[in-house]
């Protein structure tokens, strides 16, 4: 069947819906870690894996501050409340006795695996007598309400011991009973998203919800004066998103408006334009559609670098328009189709490289850029010259057009200056030649430095570790891994002694490797000796040995479970 003119178009724009509907589902993203190798080294995968699923980049430090102390430490306690039963974060903390219920129990119940204090000599009678004291005068202290419901069944503070080993070194002041930042003028939260940091849509469903629970609180008119603050890798990946989105709208809108005043300059005919930019349309469509069904999403670097690429499709439909018009649409397609063709192929063979490329970021780069120009090529071919017809004239320059031409024929007269140019730039870049190329991801952030100061003050006043380096430790599976974690704390330790770090994180820190905690375990005494050393230690002491069953019990307990 023999394609009308009206019938070509409506298949071109049926197609061409047909690719929107598709880009409207589509999932955009920002992530920076996908121009990051796809097939990385051991040190490269754990960057990736922390980006990707690690804690930190699910972390969200959150400030309330305006008002008064105290409604902005009622403002924290209401929020993580909403925070917590929305469902969408793992844990929220803002230095409330409360929030730690579940792994305040859980420690107490393994307590004897992970105190660093538990050797044998831990239960002599002068140790015992000095860990109770020590104990006690902990209990009785502003924060005593912590640990004095534990005081018989820990009278030893292995929950004291452990606490302060798990503690990061310093963490926010409190203020009205919650975290606040140094000068006492904002409440401070922490949460972890349950979405994981790779998962943008999940991140800013969890933004947006705080969002939403601060507003309603505002509604209370003691609270409306406050003011939200909020920061962390998730905040920074929603708004690299959402600036990226925002680029490329505007850049597509200047450089589509651009196109089509020099198509309309060139041509002289609104008509010829539009039918211009019909290749233009189904390539730009037909590539984002094709980016998404091979990688599942559209990372918005690659719409915006690709749109030039494809800018290339506007020169067929120039050399479609100049030549045809010249000698006939059959000529065109006996006599030059082929040569376009052949620049189709080279081009189309070049940006295939990129698929081999190291980095899924370059990969999605040449599938975006050989689609576009492959669909437009084909639209050229067989859409465009049904829809324009046999021949085309473009119509005389005009005065304007003649006068432009004229000056354009005496763009010769530039040779010498553009040489002199082309030498000064070489001269430069042969001086320059070691700083040209950047290698730090960080040169395509575009955090401001606004939210970056927000972020740093933030994480000053929660006190979050500043991580720069990670050491890497391979085992065939999780107690090999824990006990070389071990081994490389200790290393680790020598140099933080020496000053050569500032200190370090470590995993067994959180969880001793299966022998180590054995070694505890067998520190424990027996029933009958610990009560001994304990009657003997605790003699004229505020807390009598009588009273310290549950302890003998607990003791009892994880000797038989070791």
């Amino acid at each position: 069947m023999k394609l009308t003119p009206l019938k070509a178009f409506l298949l071109w724009l049926v197609a061409v819906a047909a690719g929107v509907a598709w880009i409207f589902q589509a999932r955009f993203t920002a992530d920076m870690s996908f121009f990051l190798p796809s097939d990385p080294s051991p040190e490269q995968r754990v960057l990736v894996d922390q980006m990707k699923e690690g804690a930190v980049s699910r972390l969200l430090m959150i400030g309330i501050g305006g008002g008064a102390e105290a409604e902005r430490a009622r403002a924290s306690v209401a929020l993580r409340q909403a925070m917590t039963d929305s469902g969408l974060f793992v844990s929220v903390q803002n230095g409330e006795p409360g929030g730690l219920e579940a792994e305040r129990d859980f420690l107490l119940g393994f307590r004897y695996h992970l105190s660093p204090a538990l050797t044998p000599e831990r239960f002599s009678p002068e140790s015992l007598r000095e860990a109770v004291g020590r104990t006690i005068d902990v209990a009785t202290s502003p924060v005593g309400f912590l640990f004095k419901p534990y005081l018989l069944q820990d009278p030893t503070g292995e929950m004291i011991e452990i606490l302060s080993q798990l503690h990061p070194g310093t963490e926010p002041d409190t203020r009205g009973g919650v975290w606040a930042s140094r000068d006492g003028q904002r409440a401070l939260l922490l949460a972890q998203t349950l979405a994981p940091g790779s998962d943008t849509d999940g991140q800013e469903k969890a933004i947006e919800a705080v969002r939403a629970q601060f507003a309603a609180l505002q509604a209370e008119p003691s609270l409306a004066p406050l003011s939200l603050t909020m920061s962390g890798p998730g905040q920074f990946a929603v708004q690299a998103r959402e600036a990226i989105r925002s680029e490329i709208e505007r850049i597509s809108l200047v450089s589509s408006i651009g196109i089509g005043l020099l198509l309309l300059w060139i041509y002289r005919s609104p008509r010829m334009m539009a039918l211009g930019l019909l290749p233009v349309v189904a390539g730009t469509v037909a590539a984002i559609v094709c980016v998404d069904l091979i990688f599942g999403m559209v990372h918005g670097i690659t719409v915006g670098f690709g749109a030039a690429l494809v800018g290339e499709a506007v020169d067929y439909a120039i050399y479609f328009f100049v030549q045809s018009g010249r000698v006939g649409l059959q000529s065109w397609r006996e006599t030059f189709w082929p040569t376009i063709r052949l620049g189709v192929i080279t081009s189309i063979a070049g940006f295939g490289v990129m698929l081999l490329a190291g980095f899924p970021g370059l990969a999605q780069l040449g599938v975006y850029a050989l689609s576009g120009i492959a669909v437009a090529a084909l639209v050229t071919r067989f859409i465009l010259p049904v829809v324009a017809g046999d021949r085309h004239e473009i119509p005389s320059p005009g005065v304007l057009g003649n006068t432009t031409l004229g000056w354009l024929g005496q763009a010769w007269r530039l040779r010498w200056p553009a040489w002199i140019v082309t030498a000064v730039a070489l001269a430069y870049l042969v001086q320059h030649h070691d700083s040209l190329w950047s290698t730090n991801l960080s040169a395509l952030s575009t955090v401001s430095e606004a939210d970056a100061d927000a972020d740093a003050r933030l994480r000053a006043d929660i006190g979050a570790p500043d991580a720069r380096y990670l050491v890497l430790v391979t085992a065939p599976d999780q107690e090999a891994a824990l006990v070389g974690a071990e081994a490389a704390g200790r290393r680790l330790d020598g140099l933080a002694g020496q000053g050569l770090i500032g200190g370090h994180d470590n995993p067994a820190r959180f969880l001793p490797s299966a022998q180590v905690q054995r070694e505890r375990l067998a520190a424990l005494p027996p029933r009958q000796a610990l009560q001994r050393d304990l009657a003997q230690a605790l003699q004229d002491a505020p807390l009598s040995a009588g009273r310290l069953t549950p302890f003998l019990d607990a003791v009892d307990a994880a000797r038989g479970g070791r």
